[in-house]
């Protein structure tokens, strides 16, 4: 008998889902969430999407889409929390309500008592966590579509000049996101930790960045004008190269965009089969080297005068020359302009770190997979996919002897190796883009080879 166990259900042909639905609401008595999470499951009537991405647009660029997710209102529970009926009746309104999406797989054994067990995959089961913001309307139907939006609205939703703890010399991108972790509405009780992991500081992971943004010295800093918070993160993030994110669980990340370097996961598809991770892979939509994502040169302002000092560049050499990357991809420069960057010696490391990153031509895939519910972004994976025709590994040309023997008056010959076939063996990439799609129960991803 199989061994029970996540990548057991993965690779089945049918395994047995589970998908649920919960909220945290805020009581009236202090702003605060309940303790316990209230269960809706039996509610839900189209689970929606849940999508992040990193740098797929644009280097840097990191974004969270919103989410729907549409519910029966039959019982008036999702009414308004002025309604007797509402599940927010005595609590505070919908808005910035919790909102948590599990699913998963589920194993069930039959005991010698005639009693059925089952048992979930995996252990932590959570696939998404955010939070009621916008308007929340009942159709003619009787339904509800709760706008779900990702943690980081709690950090849109907060100027950056109500920020406070800074230093006067200014503070790094870490002790920024530390301010975040800590920041008090003034009275002891802490702004953005109800809203990510168990409410401590256990669950935000921030990475100590070097550079010192001495314009960052006080909550009136001109800088900080008209900003809110993930503004400011998002702005910090790119100088330093970094990435802040939410977990699947809801907790808060600031680290390199490095890999691991180990793989978490290994998808098989076309022409391939394994025992371990089973044939999960549906379709290949793109692969291929993305152009958009390279840079020969990074330019850094850091001062805000439009004279040549103003910049730190670095980049490829460029010349005529058949095997010169900038001539035959094309000059393209990737800006930076951040004045907080406090002299040219920063400014330069940061375009050295850039640079490392994008001055490559790599290949991307955008490929469809079966539900898997443990993955998070900028894991590392393997993919292994051959379009080559798998009876023989071979084109049909071969098996209807256009050119059975590669010999150069047979132009028909297929080589694999030149064909614009897709051949994957065991390759790595990095998830940058994972979109989780709960009513087909199919996952979409995006990667960079490494």
């Amino acid at each position: 008998m199989e061994t029970p166990s996540l990548n057991n259900m993965i690779k089945r042909a049918a395994s047995k889902v589970f998908r649920r639905a919960y909220i945290k609401r805020r009581q009236l008595s202090d702003g605060l969430f309940e303790a316990d999470w209230l269960e809706i499951t039996r509610d839900v009537k189209y689970w929606g999407q849940y999508k992040t991405s990193i740098d797929v647009e644009r280097q840097g660029l990191l974004r969270f889409n919103s989410a729907k997710m549409r519910v029966s209102n039959v019982e008036g529970r999702y009414n308004p929390n002025d309604n007797e009926f509402s599940l927010w009746d005595g609590y505070a309104d919908q808005q910035r309500s919790l909102v948590k999406i599990e699913a998963g797989f589920i194993h069930q054994t039959l005991g010698s008592n005639g009693i059925w067990t089952s048992t979930e995959f995996p252990s932590n089961s959570v696939m998404f966590i955010g939070i009621i913001s916008g308007n929340v309307f009942v159709s003619g139907k009787n339904e509800v579509a709760l706008p779900i939006q990702p943690l980081n609205q709690v950090f849109r939703d907060y100027p950056a000049s109500l920020v406070d703890g800074f230093t006067t010399t200014g503070i790094s991108a870490g002790g920024w996101f530390a301010l975040l972790r800590d920041q008090t509405d003034g009275s002891g009780e802490y702004v953005f930790r109800p809203y990510v992991g168990d409410g401590t500081t256990t669950d935000w992971s921030i990475a100590s960045a070097g550079h010192l943004y001495s314009n960052l010295n006080t909550s009136t800093a001109e800088d900080l004008r008209g900003l809110d918070c993930w503004e400011v993160s998002e702005r910090l993030a790119e100088s330093e190269n970094m990435v802040p994110y939410f977990t699947r669980e809801g907790k808060f990340v600031f680290r390199e965009k490095a890999a691991t370097t180990t793989s978490t996961f290994e998808f098989y598809g076309l022409g391939f089969t394994n025992r371990t991770y089973g044939h999960t892979i549906k379709d290949i939509f793109r692969y291929g080297k993305k152009l958009t994502k390279f840079y020969s040169r990074v330019a850094v302002k850091y001062v805000d005068e439009d004279t040549n000092t103003s910049f730190v560049n670095t980049g490829l050499a460029y010349a005529i020359s058949g095997t010169n990357t900038a001539w035959n991809l094309g000059h393209r420069t990737f800006e930076i302009q951040n004045f907080w960057i406090p002299n040219s010696a920063a400014a330069a490391s940061i375009a050295s770190a850039v640079f490392a990153d994008v001055s490559s031509l790599n290949e991307e895939i955008n490929f469809s997979t079966t539900l898997i519910t443990h993955l998070s972004l900028l894991d590392r994976v393997k993919v292994s996919y051959n379009a080559i025709d798998i009876s023989n590994q071979n084109s049909l040309w071969d098996l209807n002897d256009w050119a059975p023997d590669p010999v150069a008056s047979q132009e028909l010959y297929w080589d694999p190796s030149r064909g614009d076939a897709i051949l994957l063996d065991g390759v790595d990439f990095q998830l940058i883009s994972i979109d989780i799609n709960l009513d087909k129960l199919e996952t979409r991803y995006i990667a960079k080879q490494l």
